[in-house]
């Protein structure tokens, strides 16, 4: 018998096909990672497998009956053999009793039965990371009664009865334990999540196997994961105790945070673009909250979350607003129905206001202000008088064309007085931006904090991340227009003649060099430079390349009193006014 040619085509394992190595004592094969989870590279030269180790190279006699083929003699699940389905893609068999759910009907036995690993379907998305695992139970059904088992010297083969044979197969012959399986809390790639779900083992058995392999490298295979709010869940059934359903009605603790998922990972942060796919149907490309750009997923527009459908009107609203395109008439009917709810006006009446005070400023810039604005007041916040004073003190620079610094302690609010200021020429009139705040890393998210308190109605966007997370915010925050931006991880210039989407565009000090070609292509209405006390050097490549920027007015946040440094002061003088200092 020539064995190296009757080698079996499946892994002697996971009984599957596939890149598989051969034994070369038996007709045995197996799949690297399921011979040795640790192995990178087949082993070279004569190998046995661990069956051939363990007991030695068959004889002539054993080996011709590996080589046969055929179905496994014993079922998968339980190893105990008689009354087996047979599979007729592989050569698994089963007992009906030990499929999950258990069958409580015999196939037919004029089709092919195809067991649950051939049948597992590879899903469409692939997993991005597992989060967590739990024992799911399964109770067998009651046993047969005494009087149908086995008897002494029967098989499977040569009972007659047909009842006590179809029954035979449906339940087990002895009381048996519930056996356990693990299912797995899976985040898949290219989706947001709340498309997290729970899946068999199985499914990362067969179709993501180095996924499964890499996770427990890193966890125990017995004992699940804690859950991470300390609160009490059984890991068997995934309950949890009533009083604690009572405080989340819609379980997001039970189904997500529990499992490590933050809820602002789950919470809409805007909506940064659309797709039609069908007449009033729409995909959105939603940011979550806390994720960064690259993190954004599609969503159809009947996705039902909290804050989404908010979210959706304020796309089209500033849509309209930046861009000037119509907002569809199917998304207006439904603004207008919310507003009307709301005992607020049409959208329509609302926008020839708002235009008319765009096209004629509705307050004095020279003016100071005595009290906070109405527009301040809506926010819920309240100026301290030094900040109040700090505001008008801005507006006066500006009305005048006097580029200025803003010293003051740290912590005494020099963001927020930038903000309002900023807020404040939008809201009067005065300018639409765009506006170019450059910070340290560390601060702007207190910048993107405050922001969002304090002009609530500036559309911000925080650039910033990895290259992919700020391809995304081009090709999706920097214009409404497609293609404005060049695509791709290479930050390239925008095309002039294209429309800024955003008010308001934070970033770091590293990025204004790294990605200058598309920022310095953009004609910026005011740069603010905070903590400009830590760019001592005006040769420093920062204050170099900003000065190839197109700004129309410069204000730099420092500390006071500059620590009694001229030289310091001189630096930052140079860089607002470099024909004078």
């Amino acid at each position: 018998m020539n064995l190296q040619q009757e080698h079996q085509d499946y892994c002697e394992v996971c009984q599957q096909g596939g890149e598989i190595i051969l034994c070369d004592t038996c007709p045995r094969a197996y799949h690297l990672v399921c011979y040795d989870q640790d192995l990178e590279e087949p082993p070279e030269g004569f190998w046995s497998c661990p069956h051939c180790e363990q007991n030695g190279p068959p004889s002539r006699d054993e080996a011709a009956a590996d080589a046969t083929p055929g179905n496994m003699d014993t079922c998968r699940v339980c190893s105990e053999r008689d009354f087996l389905l047979i599979c007729e893609r592989c050569p698994s068999s089963y007992h009906a009793y030990c499929l999950s759910p258990p069958l409580k009907e015999l196939p037919n036995e004029h089709e092919d039965w195809i067991c649950p690993r051939c049948q597992c379907v590879e899903p469409k998305n692939r997993p991005e990371k597992l989060l967590s695992w739990r024992w799911i139970e399964y109770a067998y059904p009651e046993p047969l009664p005494e009087e149908d088992r086995l008897k002494e010297g029967e098989n499977a083969a040569n009972i007659d009865d047909p009842e006590r044979r179809k029954i035979s197969f449906l339940r087990p012959q002895k009381e048996m334990k519930p056996r356990r399986e693990r299912e797995f809390f899976v985040k898949w790639k290219y989706m947001s999540y709340w498309h997290c779900e729970w899946i068999q083992e199985l499914v990362l058995e067969l179709h993501f196997t180095q996924t499964l392999r890499m996770y427990w490298r890193k966890m125990d295979p017995e004992v699940p994961p804690e859950v991470d709010d300390g609160s009490t869940e059984d890991m068997r059934t995934g309950r949890i105790d009533d009083k604690e359903k009572e405080d989340d009605p819609h379980n997001m603790e039970q189904k997500f945070y529990r499992y490590g998922i933050k809820p602002e990972w789950m919470q809409v942060h805007r909506i940064i673009n659309h797709m039609a796919y069908e007449k009033n149907q729409y995909d959105y490309l939603v940011k979550w909250r806390e994720l960064v750009y690259d993190q954004a997923t599609w969503e159809r527009d009947d996705f039902d979350i909290p804050g989404y459908e908010d979210a959706i009107f304020r796309y089209w609203v500033h849509r309209e607003r930046m861009s000037g395109e119509t907002m569809p008439k199917y998304i207006l009917k439904r603004l207008n129905k919310r507003r009307a709810e709301q005992g607020l006006p049409p959208f329509e009446d609302e926008e020839k206001k708002r235009k008319k005070r765009e096209n004629k400023p509705s307050t004095d810039i020279k003016k100071k202000y005595e009290a906070q604005p109405e527009y301040v007041n809506e926010t819920g916040g309240n100026l301290h008088a030094y900040q109040m004073e700090g505001i008008n003190w801005l507006r006066h620079c500006w009305s005048n064309g006097i580029d200025a610094i803003l010293a003051d302690e740290m912590g005494l609010g020099k963001t927020i007085q930038s903000m309002v200021f900023l807020y404040s020429l939008v809201k009067e009139g005065h300018s639409k931006g765009p506006f170019l705040v450059s910070a340290p890393l560390s601060t702007l998210i207190n910048w993107e904090r405050e922001a969002e308190f304090w002009s609530p109605d500036l559309y911000v966007v925080t650039y910033i991340g990895d290259k992919d997370s700020r391809t995304v915010i081009r090709e999706h925050e920097f214009s409404f227009v497609e293609g404005a931006t060049r695509g791709g991880t290479k930050a390239g210039r925008m095309r002039t003649d294209q429309g800024i989407k955003f008010h308001v565009l934070l970033t770091s000090y590293e990025l204004i060099s790294i990605d200058k070609a598309i920022l310095s292509s953009i004609d910026w209405a005011v740069l603010v430079v905070d903590e400009a006390h830590r760019l001592k050097n005006n040769q420093s490549l920062f204050f170099r390349t900003l000065r190839e920027f197109n700004i129309g007015y410069r204000l730099l946040l420092t500390g006071t009193p500059l620590q009694n440094n001229l030289e310091e002061l001189f630096h930052l003088l140079n860089f607002l006014s470099p024909d004078r200092f």
